[in-house]
């Protein structure tokens, strides 16, 4: 039956960009089929159809207040059935979109639909208040925090759903990264241009609007077939496919079970929530702000560097259980056969040489300090300081840091160390192979590059979510706040009472987070993830030539410019010991079974640190962690990092001049594009202005500068003595 309803609109439909209410919406009636919803406790039935839209919005004509109100003054609808677009739809007003969506609504007969918003958080705050009118409030949310909504479900069926989460990258890049017929029609819009409903547009804005929905629902399709879904099966979320694919297999090894023989209690699970950090990056404390242009400046690379760590090391294999308080030195001596957790009360702690500049030690994880000194967030020394660790960590802190020998571990906790199941293991893996096979023929299979790509890159990510503690957020329609909606969450009620029971609930709650079935992956394989990352990162960083005094300590300040999580950036690279690096890497892998991927005569190893073209630099400067700029050997043009800033537009500011990269540079919202949302709420719901634009809730974007800051750079001489006094009896 599909085959022939294809065959139909091939051979009789063609299609078109046209006003709304001139198609004929019939169409779809005797065109789309419905099918009943697969699972055992499914019900009802979804239309086969891909339906994107989008708006776009226009500021006010007034000018007496700040922020001003916007409306939408275009909007599009593209719908695509059995891998051919079919139309687009367009129009000027909120209204007529609302009735757009009725029209599509009365003529499918399925009982569900799914229509796409890329970034569906801009344009459901404009749409909300025609939307409650026309089909009521939401029955079902899911909105990851305030004003962020995954998937929004009404009484006739229809459920919003966002493509940004889905996508987890631009849509021009989307498109362009999946090969699709029509891609986003970049820069064909002014969107400084005030504009009315009801206006007309020029033959390259309508091209415009018509490639955000087209480009959309070609996406969309290409994503389903790849990963032979349908859009009624399609996952929420980037992290959904590797999650559905990674429970199928764990069912057939007896992965939950597996899971129970290993599962934390909820007592230890806030313990690894404790000792849980994300990636390492830090800048050198002595060469803050200067540039540096002593030759070349290269980066270093770990090639996947988390699924490396998943494979090449072992991880706690069944239950936690207490231990006796120990010194640190004990939990050192055992860590290669046990995995240990404990609080740590350092005393006198200080790094062994004061010329390092890549402490190790996290200031904010600890939960008391006396007297520290801290180099942007890293500790330098303290004479106290507590805080919860694992054995990996603590091999690295004391690699670099002495201690007084009072030191105590207590809290101790300890489990045996085994590889992870075998089932998990091949699985990340393959992902590898499969991307590094599919890496020379991108340009031929460009979707299931895209593909690839992204199941390894979301991999990691499974393995630390605490599913038990995943907030949703509910939607207070008056006046459009947000309340956290979640059963032990301890909250603020409208009434203003607050839950007095949420340990109880939280434990509650997690208890039936671990008894789940598709609960399969520990969060302590994660935590332990980003340790062994973070050791190695370390141990490239070692992997920079260092110069000694005769009594052992650093000459000066050694060239390891700044870290990333996986990189290290260094002019003076001691490149025999990044060989003898790679080789253990590949001797881990070797020991668990897993050697390289071979592709064309070319060998592709996890976890080796490479060099590449994309990180050598003539000139580089760091103002701290996430700040960096330099000029590229390769193409000779600036280049930068600075969170919050886009790469490209960011670099225009500094006009091809890499001294304005300093403390206090202002990068200029106008040119980089960054934005400041401010939410206007419609005081007495949807009203019409003076030139007759439809508003309800609007969004005022304003262009947001970006103040650059500095960590404090340490002047060294060979006199001066870095630490404050550390240890002080009276506040011990």
């Amino acid at each position: 039956m599909a085959a022939a309803k294809s065959r139909y609109i091939k051979e009789h439909h063609k299609y078109k960009m046209m006003y709304w209410d001139r198609f004929d919406y019939s169409i779809l009636t005797n065109n789309v089929m419905y099918y009943r919803k697969k699972g055992k406790f499914q019900k009802g039935t979804w239309n086969d159809i891909i339906i994107a839209a989008d708006t776009e919005t226009s500021k006010s004509h007034e000018i007496s207040s700040d922020p001003l109100p916007n409306h939408i003054c275009a909007w599009t609808i593209s719908i695509r059935i059995y891998h051919i677009n079919l139309v687009t739809l367009y129009g000027t007003r909120p209204s007529e979109l609302i009735q757009t969506i009725q029209c599509i609504r009365d003529a499918l007969k399925g009982d569900e639909f799914s229509i796409y918003f890329f970034n569906l958080s801009y344009d459901y705050f404009f749409l909300r208040r025609f939307l409650f009118d026309a089909f009521g409030t939401p029955e079902k949310e899911l909105n990851t925090k305030p004003h962020f909504p995954i998937l929004l479900k009404f009484g006739n069926g229809m459920m919003l759903r966002d493509a940004l989460i889905l996508a987890q990258c631009k849509l021009e890049k989307w498109a362009e990264d999946l090969n699709v017929e029509h891609q986003k029609a970049v820069k064909a819009w002014d969107y400084d241009k005030i504009r009315d409903q009801g206006g007309t547009f020029t033959r390259s804005e309508l091209k415009y609007i018509e490639h955000d929905t087209l480009a959309l629902v070609e996406c969309l399709d290409a994503f389903c077939v790849s990963l032979n879904k349908n859009i009624s099966s399609i996952v929420y979320t980037a992290t959904g496919v590797p999650r559905e694919e990674l429970r199928d297999r764990a069912k057939k090894n007896n992965g939950h079970n597996e899971f129970l023989k290993q599962a934390l209690t909820y007592e230890q699970m806030q313990k690894f929530v404790k000792l849980y950090h994300g990636g390492y990056s830090h800048a050198n404390r002595f060469y803050i702000g200067d540039i540096m242009n002593l030759d070349e400046t290269d980066g270093a690379d770990f090639v996947s560097s988390y699924p490396f760590c998943a494979l090449a090391y072992k991880y706690p294999h069944g239950r936690f259980s207490r231990f006796k308080n120990v010194k640190p030195e004990f939990v050192l001596r055992n860590c290669e056969d046990y995995a240990f957790i404990f609080k740590i009360s350092f005393i006198n702690i200080e790094l062994k040489d004061k010329l390092y500049p890549m402490p190790a030690l996290q200031a904010s994880k600890c939960e008391a300090s006396i007297n520290m000194e801290v180099d942007n967030g890293r500790v330098l020394s303290a004479g106290y300081c507590t805080l919860y660790l694992c054995d990996v960590d603590l091999q690295v802190l004391a690699e670099q840091y002495k201690w007084d020998p009072a030191t105590t571990c207590t809290e101790v906790e300890t489990a045996p160390k085994d590889y992870l199941p075998r089932w998990f293991t091949d699985y990340v893996f393959e992902l590898f192979a499969d991307k590094c096979k599919r890496k020379p023929t991108k340009s031929i299979d460009p979707v299931g590059y895209a593909l690839a790509k992204m199941r390894l890159n979301c991999l990691y990510g499974l393995c630390v979510q605490s599913s038990f503690i995943r907030r949703n957020y509910v939607e207070v329609i008056e006046p459009g706040e947000y309340q956290i909606n979640e059963k032990g969450d301890k909250r603020e009620f409208a009434s203003g009472e607050y839950r007095e029971d949420f340990s109880k609930d939280m434990i509650k709650q997690y208890q039936k987070y671990v008894e789940n079935h598709n609960t399969v992956l520990c969060y302590q394989v994660g935590t332990y993830i980003t340790a062994y990352a973070f050791r190695n990162v370390h141990t490239l960083i070692n992997c920079v030539t260092k110069f000694y005094k005769k009594d052992g300590s650093l000459a000066y300040p050694f060239h390891a410019f700044y870290v990333d999580t996986d990189s290290c950036y260094s002019d003076d690279w001691n490149m025999d010991k990044v060989a003898a690096y790679n080789e253990h890497c590949k001797e881990l892998l070797r020991a668990n079974g897993y050697g390289p991927v071979e592709v064309d005569g070319k060998e592709y190893w996890l976890g080796i640190a490479e060099f590449d073209d994309d990180s050598k630099y003539s000139e580089f400067v760091f103002l701290g962690a996430k700040r960096y700029a330099g000029r590229q050997i390769k193409d000779g043009k600036l280049h930068i990092t600075v969170a919050g800033v886009p790469k490209k537009e960011g670099a225009l500011c500094l006009k091809n001049d890499l001294k304005k990269f300093n403390k206090d540079f202002v990068f200029d919202g106008n040119i980089t594009g960054k934005k400041t949302h401010y939410y206007i709420v419609a005081e007495n719901g949807i009203y019409t202005d003076e030139y007759g634009n439809e508003i309800g809730d609007s969004i005022d974007l304003q262009p947001c500068d970006y103040e650059l800051d500095a960590t404090e750079k340490y002047e060294y001489t060979e006199t001066e003595d870095f630490y404050l006094p550390i240890y002080m009896e009276e506040n011990l």
